[in-house]
């Protein structure tokens, strides 16, 4: 999936992401960011935009290819 094809308004809890992944919601937070995603914080809980996500994760797949 490209970033392009993802519906813009659509996010993702980075809490889940993190649970998922077994990292803590801060350190998934870095990773993404690492990875040129861009979460965001409302209140206390922590997002990211599915097209964001799409972004980090083909930066994070072409890091291992």
């Amino acid at each position: 999936m490209k970033a392009s094809t993802v519906d813009p308004s659509d996010e993702v809890s980075v809490e889940e992401l993190a649970k998922k992944h077994g990292i803590g919601e801060r350190a998934m937070v870095n990773r993404l960011r690492d990875l040129g995603g861009q979460p965001y914080q409302l209140g206390k809980a922590w997002f990211i935009r599915r097209k964001s996500l799409v972004v980090a994760l083909e930066q994070a797949e072409s890091a291992t290819s």
